[in-house]
């Protein structure tokens, strides 16, 4: 048979020739603007994904400008440090929060409408006269914007910054305290790191520096184990008010630098109200210690390399738990075969299906 380049042979040519030529009388044939064509348009895609990703920051909270650049995974929008902590608190708990609220003041006030009751942002719980007629109730609407499979499996990788990344400060210093001085000095023979979650950030030039974080509470007050709901989502920031780098010769401020002490100091501060170190039988602590409980969709907890940034070692299989072991994993979802291989499953969804799945079922 004749070859071309010595490789591909005529009738092979043939064949792609053909094909080509069917795809584009049938593309010419389409509607310009139609889904099928632009589905098949990079730029069209890439701009969609960019849409995706600012309605997700809006159901999040985000209410700053967000502009559909390509830059924008790295940082280039400007949102504030309380947008940026709603969002982190609606990517831990899966659900975000608008004001809803009742009684007489909750009737035609254009001030209800403002940013902060949409935003269920509130430091008012509830008004009440001298009688006891409530004239404001605060009552936040829930919206489902992560889905259950999703948020902890972004709770497990905010979780190992902490354990293995760039937020180890953290785990380093914040820890469980009692008034009670047996019981404290306990507590510092144990020295057991409490389970957090959190990221840090740092801004071109250091200019600025940031981390954002979750402190889960304890779980009961049984078990020595922490959960997430109920925790506490806390933003830390450090910059110069007219935003002139943070550096002096080989001196620079990060985020694990500049901001993770602040939350650090701020998560002991959450702990201590919570009277999380009252709460453990320190004997319970010793034997067990202190882990993080996740609640169960049938996840797994697969061994990883952080020295190859998170790659999933193969043939090391994968288990089905609540709380994670004390070694490298990373919470996800699938099957383990033959030879304890790993095959992940796809369980994205977009986050306007969470919220029709809970509208649904109301």
């Amino acid at each position: 048979s004749v070859q071309l380049e010595g490789a591909v042979c005529v009738c092979a040519y043939e064949q792609v020739r053909d094909q080509m030529e069917r795809e584009r009388l049938k593309l010419q044939a389409a509607r310009p603007y139609s889904m099928e064509v632009l589905s098949q348009v990079r730029d069209y895609r890439v701009m969609v994904g960019l849409q995706y990703l600012i309605r997700l920051g809006r159901a999040a909270g985000i209410r700053s400008r967000l502009a559909p650049v390509l830059s924008f995974p790295l940082g280039s929008n400007v949102v504030t440090l309380a947008e940026l902590t709603r969002m982190y608190e609606t990517l831990v708990s899966g659900v975000s929060y608008r004001e809803g609220h009742r009684g007489k003041a909750a009737m035609g006030r254009e001030e209800n409408t403002s940013r902060e009751f949409e935003n269920g942002l509130s430091i008012i719980d509830r008004i009440e006269t001298p009688d006891g007629e409530i004239l404001y109730a605060r009552n936040p609407a829930v919206r489902q914007v992560v889905d259950p499979d999703t948020a902890p499996a972004v709770s497990h990788i905010l979780q190992n910054v902490v354990s293995y990344g760039t937020g180890r400060y953290a785990g380093k210093h914040v820890r469980l305290h009692s008034e009670d001085p047996k019981k404290e000095a306990e507590l510092e023979a144990l020295d057991l790191p409490v389970p957090l979650l959190g990221k840090t950030g740092t801004a071109n030039q250091f200019r600025n520096a940031a981390f954002v974080g979750y402190v889960p509470v304890p779980a009961n007050d049984k078990d020595a184990v922490m959960a997430l709901p109920g925790g506490y989502t806390i933003g830390a920031y450090v910059g110069y008010d007219k935003n002139r780098p943070m550096k002096s010769g080989n001196t620079h401020i990060t985020g694990s630098v500049g901001a993770l002490p602040i939350w650090s100091d701020l998560a002991d501060a959450v702990l201590e109200k919570e009277r999380a170190g009252e709460r453990f039988d320190p004997v319970d602590l010793s034997f067990g210690g202190l882990g993080l409980q996740y609640p169960d969709t049938n996840q797994l907890f697969v061994p990883v390399d952080p020295k190859q940034g998170g790659a999933v070692l193969q043939g090391r299989g994968g288990r089905h738990a609540r709380i994670a072991p004390d070694f490298p994993v990373i919470l996800t979802y699938g099957i383990v075969g033959a030879g304890g291989r790993f095959d992940p499953a796809r369980f994205f969804k977009p986050f306007w299906q969470n919220e029709q799945a809970v509208s649904g079922k109301q």
